[in-house]
């Protein structure tokens, strides 16, 4: 398991995201650092792809391909896929 929460942490975008997605919660930070402690450690837990969970689906919903947003958050368009269609069984 730590070895998943260290490969989580080392992507590129990964703390970069978790900021962006921790200021569509109200937190007004600048850097991952600055993030309150349980923030950190969710995301950490969660990983990157459903930290960027959300800013698919909000990308997807301004009209965004897939391909594009695959692209910007740095999966595979099977993965944006997927979370397109789970996000389509919860509304």
């Amino acid at each position: 398991m730590s070895e998943t929460i260290n490969s989580m942490k080392e992507h590129p975008q990964f703390r970069r995201r978790s900021v962006e997605l921790a200021r569509r919660f109200g937190q007004d930070v600048g850097d991952f650092d600055e993030l309150p402690e349980c923030y950190r450690e969710f995301c950490e837990i969660i990983g990157y792809a459903r930290v960027c969970n959300m800013l698919v689906l909000s990308d997807l919903n301004k009209g965004l391909s897939i391909r594009r947003v695959a692209v910007r958050y740095d999966l595979t368009r099977q993965q944006v896929e997927t979370i397109k269609n789970n996000g389509q069984k919860k509304k």
